[in-house]
Formats: structure tokens, C-alpha cells, sequence
């Protein structure tokens, strides 16, 4: 059978559906595309916080060509399981079923009953990154949070990163302007807290705050915080393990 007349259906639109597009369109294999959402940008429209505009961009703009190919057909608004069975979508007679769901939603804390806690204390960081994104617009209705001095972040990758990033300039901004100093969070960010704080000539410790703590289950140099390629040399291996190392302590 030649790849022109294969058929791909492809469940979810976003990082892992559009590079699944372009491996199959690049061999002429014609794609349906079927995104639970209006737009196929998943995490990256609001997984990511507000302060990455340029790799939010660039990311969207590659989904946007890959999904835009002749060979691909969207169909935006349709979730598996809620407006079409797996059953219904397998006796369509497609010639592969690739599941590309992504990371939409997190998995779960594995603490017994910790549901009970869910926005009481505890969230995941799917929901506090949308939070996060958009509180300070006027329509704004979802969820509240007030972040309290001292919270712990499970998790070492970069969203757990992200996530103490978060926590910091929230947490800063609070502090300054309870002391007549007006800064944004994306500027606390993009300066960096101790550069901010200089020009105010502040320190941390000045602002006697405990701050975010980040637990992970590994050290700092097997963090994913940097892929190794398989197959990388002992050198590079090195190298990419001190990056690691690096990129935690920058943030």
C-alpha cells in the first residue's frame, strides 16, 4: 500500500500531534487532526507562564505550519470520549489511531484522598499556571489563589521551575508594594529578583521572606531540566549534567 492512500487520525493537536503531523505529511500520509479545543496549541498556549511570549510564539507558529499542510484536515472541538467513542473512531477504518493527548492535564499526586485538598491549599500546575496567566484580567472568573509565604513544589523539571519562578515574583511583588514600591511580576522576572532589588537597595533578606522550596526525587545533576541524546559521549554527558546544574541556579 503506498502512503497515498493511508489515513492518520491523530488525537490531539498540540507539541506531540503536530510533530506526528509532520513525520507523517513529510512522507505523504494525509493527517486528521481531532483537538478537544478550538485552537491545537495545548500547553503551550497556557502551560507555559506569561513571560515566555517569545517561545510561546515560535512554538505556536510551527503548529500552526504543520497543521496548516495540504495534507492535513482539522477538527477542532471533538474530545475523545466525550463527543466520540474509541470504538466509533477505530470503525472508521483509518489506517494508524496515534493518541497525542499530551500533558493538558496533570497526573495525579499519589497521597490518598489528597483531592480533598485540591484549591484549598494544595494545586497542581496546570491550573495554577492558568491562574497565574490571567487574574489580573477584568473578566477573570475562575479559580483564587493567594499565595502564602513558604510553600513546597514537588516536581524537578523546567515546569517545576516555572512554578517556583511564579511563587518568587508573586511573593516579591507583594513585599514591595506593601513598601510603596510598584513592580510587575514580568519585570521581576525578566530583571531577575536580586538585580530588582539592588535598585531599591534591598536584599532578600531585607524582605524576610522564607520563599518557595522545590523537592524532587533525584539530585540536582539528574534533574530533567536538559535532555542527554542517546548515545552522547561521557563528555557530553557531562556537559549537559552541569547544565543541569546551571539552569537551577540561574532561576
Amino acid at each position: 500500500m503506498s502512503n497515498e492512500n493511508q489515513i492518520v487520525a491523530i488525537i490531539g493537536g498540540a507539541v506531540a500531534g503536530s510533530e506526528a503531523v509532520y513525520q507523517f505529511t513529510e512522507r505523504g500520509v494525509r493527517c486528521v487532526v481531532i483537538e478537544q479545543n478550538d485552537l491545537p496549541y495545548g500547553k503551550i498556549e497556557d502551560g507555559l507562564p506569561k513571560w515566555h511570549v517569545k517561545q510561546r510564539r515560535k512554538e505556536m507558529d510551527l503548529m500552526d505550519s504543520r497543521i496548516g499542510h495540504e495534507l492535513v484536515d482539522y477538527v477542532p472541538l471533538t474530545r475523545l470520549g466525550r463527543d466520540i467513542s474509541f470504538e466509533e473512531l477505530q470503525a472508521m477504518g483509518w489506517s494508524v489511531i496515534l493518541l497525542a493527548n499530551g500533558a493538558w492535564k496533570d497526573r495525579p499526586f499519589p497521597i490518598r484522598e489528597i483531592e480533598q485538598f485540591e484549591g484549598k491549599g494544595f494545586f497542581y500546575q496546570n491550573p495554577f499556571v492558568y491562574w497565574f496567566n490571567h487574574y489580573h484580567e477584568p473578566n477573570y472568573a475562575g479559580l483564587e489563589i493567594i499565595i502564602p509565604d513558604s510553600v513546597l513544589v514537588v516536581g524537578g523539571g523546567l515546569a517545576s521551575i516555572d512554578v517556583v519562578k511564579i511563587l518568587q515574583v508573586e511573593l516579591v511583588s507583594k513585599v514591595l508594594k506593601d513598601r510603596g514600591i510598584e513592580i510587575s511580576t514580568l519585570e521581576l522576572e525578566h530583571k531577575g529578583i536580586p538585580k530588582s532589588l539592588e535598585e531599591f537597595d534591598l536584599t532578600w533578606d531585607d524582605l524576610e521572606l522564607q520563599g518557595a522550596l522545590l523537592i524532587y526525587r533525584r539530585n540536582v545533576r539528574n534533574m530533567p531540566l536538559a535532555s542527554i541524546p542517546e548515545g552522547s559521549a561521557p563528555e557530553r554527558e557531562e556537559k549537559i549534567r552541569q547544565t543541569r546544574a546551571k539552569i537551577l541556579k540561574n532561576a
